[in-house]
């Protein structure tokens, strides 16, 4: 959310918690990340500049 704010991009977040909708994305690792319906990162959490890459993609923004 953080990195979100920090690009200025404004979107929907969900923490999903409940197994049969995680279990939607065939993820068995947590901690996971979907962005858009694709799966980006399974058990792990992405570095900084990963992240902003595919958020920025994501808003159809390219890094300035």
């Amino acid at each position: 959310m953080a990195l979100m704010t920090e690009l200025n991009i404004s979107a929907d977040l969900e923490h999903v918690r409940d197994s049969a909708e995680i279990s939607r994305f065939g993820m068995m690792a947590m901690p996971a990340l979907v962005i858009n319906g694709k799966v980006k990162a399974t058990g792990k959490i992405p570095a900084k500049a990963t992240l902003k890459t595919w958020l920025l993609e994501a808003a159809g923004m390219h890094e300035s």
